[in-house]
């Protein structure tokens, strides 16, 4: 978690994005490198070298005819040079031009599209390649990121279906299903998804922190305090991943066994995080956590970011404690008022909308056990 709480949107994990995997669906030429959570919760990035065409060599359009003194001088062959050279030259052109279009080139600018977070392109690109190419795994694919990014969640699941189809052990098209399952409040679809990849990738269980949070949405506290306490074997220093074992020991046990089992974390470099901590293991108040979010001059957007954070556990906090309407008020918040790139934005909104749901049915059956 940690800074992989800070990530941007797809909104996933680290192995969404290294070289074998991009490579099984295909887009890996745009880039291997998964930014590192500023965010997940902070904001990677991914760096792609395109590989550029190589260029043909200058064509040299020699004046064969000179005039006497050594002056050169536009002779009949050197005019006849010329307007073949011309004519080579059109041909190349068109003959390049052809290249850049069809579904190869449609495909190369899809995955470019959406690197430069451009998905509304990239979904036009990959779909006209799938008009040509109805089984395209790495069009289905891009497509259903693209879709994602615009939150048409119906859309994207439906694209992982076809690419599933076709690939059915394919752990990181499961894992971004999951996702996007996750995305439209679908919780144990989501969680189905996010076991059948660990499934088919044994070492990624440990890491997988979206899981854990969708187990407490499901109300499954024990299976996501297990995968919290897994969780510290990959990062130590993650408020975020106390906090949420907390919460699930806090939803079957109360507050008083939760402080007292809450994990040790060591120092996460998130000014606000460390008061975070500090509230939930009782020795910091809601005020010092608005306080260390607003403390310092610093860049809009980081203090975006420090307020939404803020008022997401606030609204945690507060729903160990079983107060809903602060709960629901400092939730309403991090959603509408700070939001911010990252899937823990997306944790936030979901929250919202099964808590009113719950609320709105008038029964506890749709909100975990408290």
């Amino acid at each position: 978690m940690g800074q992989h709480f800070a990530r941007g949107w797809s909104e996933a994990s680290r192995f969404f994005f290294e070289a074998s995997n991009l490579k099984r669906l295909g887009i890996e030429n745009e880039g291997t490198a998964m930014m590192q959570r500023a965010a997940t919760t902070g904001q990677r990035d991914v760096s792609a070298t395109r590989p550029r065409p190589a260029r043909a060599a200058p064509l040299r359009i020699p004046c064969a005819c000179r005039q006497r003194g050594g002056a050169a001088g536009p002779g009949a062959r050197g005019l006849v040079y010329l307007a073949v050279g011309l004519v080579l030259l059109t041909a190349m052109s068109r003959s390049a031009m052809a290249e850049e279009d069809g579904p190869k080139a449609w495909l190369a600018q899809a995955r470019l599209a959406l690197k430069h977070d451009d998905a509304d392109r990239a979904v036009k690109l990959a779909s006209r390649v799938l008009d040509v190419e109805a089984d395209n795994t790495a069009a289905l694919g891009i497509r259903a990121m693209a879709q994602e990014k615009l939150r048409h969640y119906k859309k994207a699941i439906a694209d992982w279906n076809r690419f599933l189809e076709q690939e059915p052990n394919n752990a990181t098209a499961y894992d971004l299903r999951g996702n996007a399952y996750f995305k439209q409040a679908d919780i144990e679809r989501a969680i189905a998804d996010f076991d059948r990849s660990i499934g088919l990738r044994p070492e990624t269980a440990a890491g997988h922190w979206r899981r854990g949070i969708a187990l407490y949405y499901a109300g499954r506290f024990d299976a996501g305090r297990r995968q919290f306490e897994a969780y510290q074997t990959v990062d130590d220093n993650d408020v975020e991943n106390a906090v949420w074992q907390y919460l699930c020991i806090a939803a079957e046990h109360g507050v008083a066994t939760a402080r007292e089992k809450m994990m040790r974390i060591g120092h996460d470099r998130r000014p606000v995080m460390m008061t975070i901590d500090a509230l939930f293991r009782g020795k910091a108040s809601p005020r010092d956590v608005l306080a260390a979010a607003n403390a310092g001059d610093v860049p809009a957007a980081q203090r975006r970011q420090r307020l939404f954070y803020a008022h997401l556990y606030l609204g945690l906090y507060y729903e160990s404690l079983d107060d809903e309407d602060k709960s629901r008020a400092h939730i309403h918040r991090a959603v509408h008022d700070y939001e911010v790139d990252g899937f823990m934005w997306h944790v936030a909104r979901v929250h919202e909308t099964l808590r009113s749901a719950a609320a709105r049915s008038g029964s506890a059956a749709d909100a975990p056990a408290r």
